[in-house]
């Protein structure tokens, strides 16, 4: 009937209420590892999200979420590697050190985000800005015709009415 267990209860100063204080749990049982939690598997899909997004609209995109997907997944194997040595000392030793709590990888999310929005910018065409087949940065990107065009285009129209009958007779 005790939903609280792993709570100790302190003592409140002056005979109030008491207040729950969490412990650290106890170690797993000999024999028995329970992995740490990570936050690297949703690194790990939000970056297989920005490769699909990357599917979708191309360019620098597909290329920012590949390398984000190796950055979270290389961090994902070293923190395992990490917790698999600390077992395979605890089998040596007979006792499994109960690691500190896992933080936030904050480097890899900054370092993720900075890679993405960079994409992103450059995809949109914000950086550097996008430029006609051939012209200046900044121009139409309207293609050209070619220069006979554009002196046909240049040149005033002629009519193509009929001319006026002369007047002298012929």
């Amino acid at each position: 009937m005790r939903d609280y267990e792993h709570l100790e209860r302190a003592e409140a100063a002056e005979g109030g209420p008491s207040l729950p204080v969490p412990v650290e749990p106890p170690p797993p049982p000999p024999g028995v590892h329970v992995p740490a939690p990570s936050f690297r598997p949703i690194l790990a899909a939000a970056a297989l999200m920005v490769v699909f997004y990357g599917l979708v609209f191309g360019g620098w995109l597909l290329l920012a979420g590949i390398v984000v997907l190796v950055i979270v997944l290389a961090g994902w194997l070293r923190d395992a590697r990490r917790e698999y040595l600390a077992v395979e000392a605890a089998d040596r030793t007979g006792h499994l050190e109960s690691g500190a709590r896992a933080g936030y990888p904050t480097g890899t999310i900054v370092v993720s985000l900075l890679i993405v929005a960079a994409a992103v910018v450059v995809d949109a065409g914000i950086l550097p800005p996008r430029s006609a087949v051939g012209g200046e940065p900044g121009a139409s990107p309207v293609p050209s015709l070619g220069p006979r065009a554009v002196r046909r285009a240049r040149a005033p129209r002629r009519s193509r009415a009929p001319a006026p009958p002369s007047p002298l007779p012929t």
